[in-house]
């Protein structure tokens, strides 16, 4: 019988309040605080020139029950398509492991802090629609029979605002977990 997975968001200070994101459309909020909140408490500002930032995201993927043998090969992937004015959503490079969680920082209600200037262990960073179902970001990790719990490392994303030009709602994107169950 195939194992219940999830993804799990982490938020608060570390190691972390695992908050499970509903399935199967669960959502993502990004917002100016380190929250799991699915609301629009704290919206995300439009500079008058420069850029802003999200506060940053770290999900993972969760094994709540066990696989039949193991759980590996996993990726990570949106549709490529995603095209908001102002809005670009990236992710960092690196992905660390849970117990190296950090949390979100930055300007509580106007700016987060950029990924790669506050997540100790992130150098670098790649708009998540570089990664698609045919070129999907590779993700470390894995799980075998009886264990369950996380199964990958961190993915940690990052909406950054440039201009001041108010597009209204940036609306969704559909991010996609992959992975081999044998």
């Amino acid at each position: 019988m195939a194992a219940t997975i999830n993804t799990r968001e982490l938020n608060g200070v570390a190691p972390g309040v695992a908050s499970t994101i509903a399935s199967p459309t669960g959502k993502l909020i990004f917002q100016m605080s380190d929250s799991h909140a699915e609301d629009a408490s704290n919206p995300i500002l439009r500079p008058v020139s420069g850029s802003y930032y999200s506060y940053w995201k770290s999900i993972y993927l969760n094994a709540v029950t066990t696989p039949p043998t193991e759980i590996n090969n996993i990726k990570f992937y949106s549709s490529g398509t995603m095209s908001w004015t102002g809005v670009t959503l990236y992710v960092g490079d690196e992905t660390p492991d849970v117990a190296n969680y950090v949390q979100a920082v930055g300007t509580l209600g106007k700016t987060g802090t950029e990924i790669v200037t506050g997540y100790s262990g992130i150098t670098a960073k790649t708009t998540m629609n570089t990664y698609t179902s045919g070129s999907p970001k590779s993700v470390t990790g894995s799980i075998a029979t009886p264990n369950i719990g996380a199964i990958s490392k961190l993915i940690v994303l990052q909406l950054t605002i440039t201009g001041a030009v108010d597009p209204g709602d940036a609306g969704s994107a559909t991010l996609t977990w992959r992975y081999d169950e044998s």
